[in-house]
């Protein structure tokens, strides 16, 4: 009898060990340390969302003309380095393409961020503009950009290096400003003109800052008259500014002559009698795109040229076979006597007559691009900088206007392509399988990195669905989103999916990993099962594992979707996991809504207080964590939280986070505990 009564004790002990291991099998590993948290979530919906973005809109505040398009890319620092070029070091957190007068710019991006800073790589624009941000908005202004430069060689020079007439006085040609010094604009131009953006578009997407130009455009700047308005016997010439982007103070001189020869065989001799006109003391915009310099011209201001005969009498009248040569004055614009200093650096037209620099002696560009009226736009660039600086040759463009309007020999033409630009989205992705129920918190269960490439284009006339939605509009190509399964500390065996909210008849095709992909439909919008168990794929409750990455390629019909409100629907889009343990379960991140799939029965039930309505994958107020979250803008060097222990071990700061409703340490998942 005391045996039986030892062995039915034993045997009770045994059950009583087994239904404990049993009961701590929901979670992935028996935790031994109390437990600081309640276990009773509370009754009512907890009001944390743990989102860990903010959607600000974005002011680039261009002073640019209506419709001028541009790319940028968006910093959270200074991105530039002591020469004014961007730092490897640092990746940009946003990017798309502005059309002037007609973007509706927002971004999704980390809520921990502050202060912007927009970079452009267009002419026109600044290239650099600051903003911080208040109240979900982000005005920009213009960041000067001081950089470090050097002079070069000398350039052989015409007669005695100096300037023999200028065509305006200073009294009737610029204008005072409040302080006493000169705006620098022309009061009364000879010609005024409306130059179309798609000029200024045009230009911009052919000559990027930084970039050395195609060598067909890397030319001889001469102008020769090649054809004459009957009634005047000859041309009409006039130059206006229309680009400037450096901290130089230039200025722009032109010489004459009349014959067969060409300006490259000129003896010594020959170009000493030359006689230089001055048209320009100051050949900068009021718009610097490098420096906010509260000076310069007006694009679409010009200034009549005068022909000098061999008599040296000045005449508005060019005739034909007149060639026109240029001399910008590098730096040479002494703003306090509002002159020239001679003795600056003079750089011309005929590269022969240059001092070789690092990209050799060709210091101008010269080019046609039309309107969309077909009108010629006749243009030269000058790179500012005797040492032959990035060889872009935009630092200052004037575009050359005539009567007729065809009466000088035309340059190449530039014929760019469609403006495109890349935007790329990074982030964490973190589970925990056990909802409903209250979990471990280690948020470790699944973890998913995810880097997403947007490509915006600007091509022309697009179209919405069959409607026309304007020329011009910015739309996305194509995404490539690349998934990498980083950890999986989970008993359960969960699958990974996600939602895109676009209708499917945008979508012109879906690959994973280079095959084509049969999406399934759901609602307005679709889902793509990528991985059926992160189990199967990766080596469970093992750290630094060799990530299992999936590639997804999405190309989207030609005009289908607008960039204006993409951001609300790229990456990580409606992510979620499904354990195959809970029959129909979806876990997704908190507020984003479950597909038809799931199974919505267990909505309100054990540790959740979702309504289903406005509130989904919530937990109960005394919850301080969630059942899913997203951490944007991070994931070189996450460290993965440690297992069994609450989100909180591994990145202390995420408390305070939580305490604070998520308004002070925003940025609590870039710094782990040591």
């Amino acid at each position: 009898m005391i045996k039986n009564a030892i062995k039915q004790c034993l045997l009770m002990c045994l059950c009583t060990g087994f239904f404990l291991f049993v009961g701590c099998s929901d979670k992935d590993y028996y935790d031994p340390t109390p437990d600081p948290d309640p276990t009773d979530v509370g009754s009512n919906p907890s009001g944390l969302n743990f989102s860990t973005t903010q959607e600000v809109k974005f002011d680039l505040n261009y002073d640019a003309p209506k419709g001028f398009v541009s790319v940028f890319d968006v910093y959270a620092e200074y991105p530039l380095d002591a020469n004014g070029e961007l730092r490897s070091n640092v990746t940009p957190i946003a990017g798309g393409i502005n059309v002037v007068g007609t973007s509706q710019l927002s971004r999704v991006i980390p809520s921990y961020v502050t202060e912007l800073y927009a970079y452009s790589s267009s002419l026109f624009v600044p290239q650099l503009s600051y903003a911080k941000i208040e109240n979900g908005r982000a005005v920009f202004s213009q960041v000067d950009i001081d950089a470090a430069v050097s002079a070069g060689a000398s350039s052989r020079s015409i007669g005695d290096k100096k300037v023999d007439k200028y065509l305006t006085s200073v009294d009737d040609f610029y204008a005072w400003t409040e302080n006493g010094h000169y705006r620098n604009d022309l009061i009364n131009p000879d010609v005024t003109l409306t130059i179309a953006p798609e000029v200024f578009t045009a230009i911009s997407q052919a000559f990027p800052p930084g970039k050395r130009v195609d060598p067909i455009f890397y030319r001889d700047a001469t102008v020769e008259i090649v054809k004459e308005n009957k009634d005047q016997g000859g041309a009409k010439v006039y130059v206006s500014v229309i680009s400037a982007g450096g901290s130089y103070n230039n200025s722009l001189s032109y010489f004459t002559y009349n014959g067969d020869k060409e300006f490259k065989d000129f003896s010594t001799e020959e170009i000493n009698n030359l006689k230089v006109i001055n048209v320009f003391r100051y050949a900068d915009v009021i718009n610097n795109t490098i420096v906010n310099k509260n000076a310069g011209l007006t694009p679409g201001k010009y200034a009549q040229l005068l022909y000098l005969d061999e008599e040296g009498n000045y005449s508005e009248i060019f005739p034909v076979n007149t060639k026109i040569g240029w001399v910008l004055h590098s730096n040479a614009f002494v703003n306090q006597i509002s002159d020239v200093n001679p003795a600056r650096e003079w750089l011309y037209s005929t590269p022969e007559w240059n001092t070789p620099g690092k990209y050799g002696n060709n210091f101008t560009i010269f080019f046609q691009t039309t309107d969309n009226e077909g009108n010629p736009f006749n243009c030269f660039g000058f790179e500012d900088m005797p040492n032959g600086g990035d060889g872009d040759c935009n630092d200052v463009i004037f575009h050359v206007l005539t009567d007729p309007i065809d009466a000088i020999a035309p340059p190449p033409s530039i014929d760019p392509d469609p403006i495109e630009t890349e935007e790329a989205i990074k982030g964490i992705l973190a589970f925990e399988d056990n909802w409903p129920r209250q979990g471990d918190y280690d948020l470790n269960d699944v973890v998913v990195e995810y880097n997403s490439t947007v490509t915006y284009v600007q091509d022309g006339e697009t179209v919405n669905g069959g409607v026309p939605v304007g020329e011009g509009d910015i739309t996305v190509k194509s995404v490539k989103d690349v998934f990498s399964f980083i950890h999986t500390g989970a008993t359960f065996n969960n699958a990974f999916s996600y939602k895109v909210n676009i209708p499917r008849s945008k979508v012109k095709s879906v690959k994973i990993d280079g095959e084509d992909y049969a999406t399934i439909p759901d609602g307005a919008g679709f889902v793509i099962e990528l991985c059926p168990n992160v189990r199967e794929v990766i080596t469970p409750m093992t750290y630094g594992v060799t990530p299992k990455v999936y590639t997804v390629d999405m190309e989207f019909v030609d005009g289908a979707v607008l960039q204006d409100g993409f951001s609300q629907l790229a990456a990580p889009y409606n992510p979620f996991i499904s354990p195959r343990e809970t029959a129909g379960a979806e876990i997704h991140l908190p507020m984003y809504e479950p597909t038809s799939k799931a199974n919505r029965s267990y909505f309100g039930t054990a540790d959740d207080r979702s309504d289903q309505s406005t509130l989904w994958y919530v937990s109960g107020e005394n919850n301080k964590y969630p059942f899913a979250i997203h951490l944007s803008g991070t994931n070189d060097g996450f460290v993965v939280p440690k297992e069994a222990a609450k989100i909180y071990v591994t990145y202390p700061r995420y408390s305070s986070w939580v305490d604070s409703n998520m308004t002070t340490d925003r940025d609590w998942y870039l710094y782990p505990a040591q």
